[in-house]
């Protein structure tokens, strides 16, 4: 699931690329809609672990910025994650503009820290001039 889809252009071109793959995109803004392997759903980064579905991957693609607790959400994520061999994969900007939207722009270290005081495990951590990524798996009391 990816948490933030707005338009679904992510999990769209996922299943393209994928013939097995079923992916599901979950957005407080989105029109929901479900096709043969994609689905959307409205529900935002506090909601997921309620949607009675567990996933192998939760992604989240330049969306943290917009969320109004990480912890909850990492909270959230490790409800649905299937099991000990899910993932989260976060690609976020570190700077960003002043849209009048609520929104805050976290540093790599900043997100390490607040996985690491939620009990995450990062696999894989990186960032460029403008963006963080980190793959992460849960916490394994959960």
């Amino acid at each position: 699931i990816d948490v933030g889809c707005g338009s679904g252009w992510f999990i769209r071109r996922l299943v393209d690329l994928y013939p097995n793959l079923e992916a599901w995109g979950a957005d407080p803004l989105v029109r929901e809609q479900h096709q043969e392997r994609l689905h959307c759903i409205r529900a935002g980064a506090g909601d997921i672990a309620s949607l009675g579905r567990s996933f192998d991957v939760v992604s989240t693609v330049m969306s943290l910025h917009h969320f109004p607790s990480v912890p909850a959400f990492l909270l959230q994520t490790a409800m649905a994650l299937s099991d000990d061999s899910g993932r989260l994969l976060m690609v976020d900007w570190m700077h960003g503009v002043d849209t009048g939207i609520p929104e805050h722009y976290f540093s790599l270290e900043e997100i390490m820290h607040i996985l690491g005081t939620e009990g995450w495990s990062v696999i894989h951590s990186g960032r460029d001039i403008w963006h963080l990524f980190i793959v992460a798996q849960p916490p394994a009391e959960r």
